[in-house]
């Protein structure tokens, strides 16, 4: 059976996830279910524009284990033109550094260093200009070597200082960095709320009910609107009356025989 861990398991994902010296690891969310429905979304599209086109249909036939691996863009091109599997390497890059998760003075922060231009722009931000010249730190391969020394040098730096100052000096500098959230620090955060990623829907069962809203924005059309779901048969004579032509006297008969409605 194709569960999220097995395919997780089988497609290489796993086993390059986790500390280098751990156990392979699963990525926390179902990704693979959730891969498997994207492709298959916009293969239903794809298929859908064909009989636009032509008329003729499709049969779109997608599988877990081929998304998932799909998925792998990194780890597949270096199988493919090194012969070598992707290794763990934790929250590293397997081909830059400094890329990862540092320590501050009152917590962790994501940073993404990725060519030269870049690292000089994070010495910069540290007032460590000689980081840049150091031959140790010259590419993407001696920076990954040199990785402890780097890791070293950072959170010598960062342990002094909070999260949020660490991340604004290297947003000033033009360096990628961010302070590590919670999901629900990412969903009260000014960016979820501008992008309205929440919206309050009413629900006599549930007050103050909020519910995620479609993540994907089309140009001048309003976010669209999230509805609570219906209660239970809440819509049930609706629909025998407007699709089994029931009226109020057969909706009656059939209630009381138990074809549907409570149990209790």
């Amino acid at each position: 059976p194709a569960y999220d861990i097995i395919v997780q398991a089988m497609s290489g994902l796993m086993e390059a996830t986790g500390e280098p010296e751990g156990a392979p690891t699963l990525v926390g969310e179902a990704v693979s279910d959730v891969v498997a429905g994207l492709f298959a979304s916009w293969a239903t599209l794809a298929a859908l524009l064909q009989v636009q086109r032509t008329g003729q249909g499709q049969h779109v036939d997608v599988a877990m284990f081929d998304t998932t691996l799909s998925f792998l863009a990194t780890s597949m091109a270096r199988y493919l033109f090194t012969g070598q599997p992707a290794r763990r390497v934790g929250n590293r890059h397997p081909l830059s550094a400094p890329f990862g998760v540092y320590r501050a003075q009152d917590g962790h922060f994501a940073l993404a260093v990725l060519n030269k231009k870049l690292f000089d722009a994070l010495a910069g931000a540290m007032a460590q200009p000689e980081l840049a010249s150091d031959p140790r730190f010259a590419t993407d391969e001696t920076r990954s070597e040199a990785e402890p020394a780097l890791r070293q040098a950072i959170e010598a730096w960062a342990g002094s200082l909070p999260v949020a100052q660490v991340v604004a000096l290297l947003d000033g500098a033009g360096v990628p960095a961010a302070p590590i959230w919670n999901i629900a620090q990412a969903l009260e955060s000014p960016q979820a709320v501008a992008r309205e990623l929440l919206r309050p829907v009413h629900d006599e069962r549930l007050p103050g009910l909020r519910l995620p809203t479609q993540p994907v924005r089309f140009g001048g059309a309003a976010p669209n609107r999230a509805e609570r779901a219906p209660a239970l048969g809440e819509h049930t004579d609706e629909l025998l009356m407007a699709l089994a032509g029931c009226g109020i006297g057969k909706l009656a008969e059939l209630r009381a025989a138990g074809v549907f409605g409570s149990t209790h």
